[in-house]
Protein backbone atom coordinates (compact mmCIF):
# COMPACT_ATOMS: atom_id res chain seq x y z
CA UNK A 1 0.00 0.00 0.00
CA UNK A 2 1.50 3.55 -0.77
CA UNK A 3 2.00 5.95 2.00
CA UNK A 4 -0.83 7.58 3.71
CA UNK A 5 -1.60 11.63 3.18
CA UNK A 6 -3.04 13.25 5.99
CA UNK A 7 -4.15 16.26 4.89
CA UNK A 8 -4.57 18.12 8.12
CA UNK A 9 -1.44 18.65 10.57
CA UNK A 10 0.02 21.87 12.68
CA UNK A 11 3.66 19.42 13.26
CA UNK A 12 4.56 22.64 15.38
CA UNK A 13 1.89 23.32 17.87
CA UNK A 14 0.71 19.74 17.98
CA UNK A 15 3.19 18.40 21.07
CA UNK A 16 3.73 21.82 23.06
CA UNK A 17 1.04 23.90 24.95
CA UNK A 18 -0.19 26.87 24.13
CA UNK A 19 1.92 28.66 26.54
CA UNK A 20 4.82 26.87 25.40
CA UNK A 21 4.05 27.70 21.95
CA UNK A 22 4.04 31.57 22.57
CA UNK A 23 7.03 31.44 25.07
CA UNK A 24 9.99 29.29 23.97
CA UNK A 25 12.63 29.64 22.04
CA UNK A 26 11.51 28.94 17.96
CA UNK A 27 14.89 26.79 17.47
CA UNK A 28 13.34 24.44 20.43
CA UNK A 29 10.31 24.16 18.81
CA UNK A 30 11.62 23.22 15.74
CA UNK A 31 13.11 20.74 17.26
CA UNK A 32 9.66 19.27 18.42
CA UNK A 33 8.20 19.54 15.37
CA UNK A 34 10.88 17.21 13.91
CA UNK A 35 10.17 15.18 16.28
CA UNK A 36 6.25 15.09 15.45
CA UNK A 37 6.55 14.53 11.99
CA UNK A 38 9.07 11.56 12.56
CA UNK A 39 5.89 10.22 14.61
CA UNK A 40 3.94 10.97 11.69
CA UNK A 41 6.16 8.48 9.32
CA UNK A 42 5.84 6.06 11.78
CA UNK A 43 2.05 5.93 11.21
CA UNK A 44 2.45 5.49 7.69
CA UNK A 45 2.07 8.96 6.94
CA UNK A 46 4.63 9.62 3.94
CA UNK A 47 3.03 13.17 2.99
CA UNK A 48 1.50 15.78 5.41
CA UNK A 49 -0.29 19.19 4.80
CA UNK A 50 0.67 21.69 7.57
CA UNK A 51 -2.00 24.00 7.43
CA UNK A 52 -0.02 26.78 9.62
CA UNK A 53 2.54 26.92 12.26
CA UNK A 54 6.17 27.57 10.85
CA UNK A 55 6.90 24.55 9.28
CA UNK A 56 8.67 25.88 6.30
CA UNK A 57 11.94 25.59 7.69
CA UNK A 58 11.13 21.99 9.04
CA UNK A 59 9.92 20.83 5.28
CA UNK A 60 13.61 22.36 4.17
CA UNK A 61 15.36 20.13 6.93
CA UNK A 62 14.01 17.40 5.54
CA UNK A 63 14.26 17.64 2.18
CA UNK A 64 17.95 17.68 2.89
CA UNK A 65 18.00 14.99 4.76
CA UNK A 66 18.69 16.66 8.29
CA UNK A 67 15.98 15.10 9.97
CA UNK A 68 13.31 12.17 9.21
CA UNK A 69 9.93 13.07 8.43
CA UNK A 70 6.96 12.45 5.72
CA UNK A 71 6.95 15.28 2.74
CA UNK A 72 5.77 18.42 4.46
CA UNK A 73 3.19 20.85 2.01
CA UNK A 74 3.54 23.74 4.53
CA UNK A 75 0.97 26.58 4.15
CA UNK A 76 3.09 28.74 6.12
CA UNK A 77 1.48 31.44 8.48
CA UNK A 78 -1.97 30.92 10.01
CA UNK A 79 -5.00 32.60 8.61
CA UNK A 80 -7.68 32.25 11.91
CA UNK A 81 -10.16 33.48 13.24
CA UNK A 82 -10.52 34.56 17.19
CA UNK A 83 -10.28 31.81 19.33
CA UNK A 84 -9.26 29.88 16.24
CA UNK A 85 -6.18 27.66 16.16
CA UNK A 86 -3.83 30.59 15.19
CA UNK A 87 -5.21 32.62 17.59
CA UNK A 88 -2.74 33.32 20.53
CA UNK A 89 -4.39 35.79 22.05
CA UNK A 90 -4.78 35.29 26.04
CA UNK A 91 -7.98 35.54 27.41
CA UNK A 92 -7.66 38.97 29.22
CA UNK A 93 -6.14 40.62 25.89
CA UNK A 94 -8.47 43.61 24.83
CA UNK A 95 -9.02 44.01 21.23
CA UNK A 96 -8.24 47.69 19.71
CA UNK A 97 -10.76 49.83 19.44
CA UNK A 98 -10.82 52.26 16.74
CA UNK A 99 -13.28 55.34 16.57
CA UNK A 100 -14.98 56.47 13.28
CA UNK A 101 -12.52 58.68 10.85
CA UNK A 102 -9.35 57.43 13.07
Amino acid sequence: MPGLIDAHVHLLFESVPKMMAMTSDYAMLNFVAAGAAHKQLLRGFTTVRDLGGGSLSLAKAIDMGLTIGPRVYSSGAFISQTGGHGDFGLPTDVGSRSKPGD
